[in-house]
């Protein structure tokens, strides 16, 4: 199948259907949602030739329009304003501050409950 107005990112993890591994998450970018809605039926049935499969509950929508009804397995799929892709805070808005204080955040986190590295000199 080929789709010029679609784009799919792919993390780096590889597929795994022989061990409970998971397999890769995927964002799909498209501006027809008719042509993601054909995408996903699509991954659905490739899923299951393949063993796999597709973790609904970790499967969201985002747009920048109004939003419509996306279906995945007979279920609506639901949408969200901002979601982390690998690492990074997405969301429609341009402004970066949500991300700056969500690093924040976890670097505090870190830096509390990891045990110190200095030392003391005699």
């Amino acid at each position: 199948m080929h789709f010029e107005s679609v784009k799919i990112l792919l993390d780096s993890s590889e597929m795994s259907t022989a061990s409970a591994r998971p397999g890769p998450d995927f964002v799909l970018i498209t501006d027809n949602l008719g042509t993601l809605q054909i995408i996903i039926k699509e991954l659905e049935t490739l899923s299951k030739e393949v063993g796999a499969t597709i973790n609904k509950s970790k499967t969201k929508a985002m747009t920048n329009r109004t939003p419509n009804t996306i279906i995945l397995e007979n279920k609506n799929v639901e949408y969200v304003t901002t979601y982390i892709y690998l690492g990074q805070l997405i969301s429609m808005s341009e402004q970066p501050q949500q991300e700056i204080e969500r690093r924040t955040s976890n670097a505090w986190r870190i830096l509390v409950t990891k045990p110190s590295r200095r030392t003391t000199r005699n």
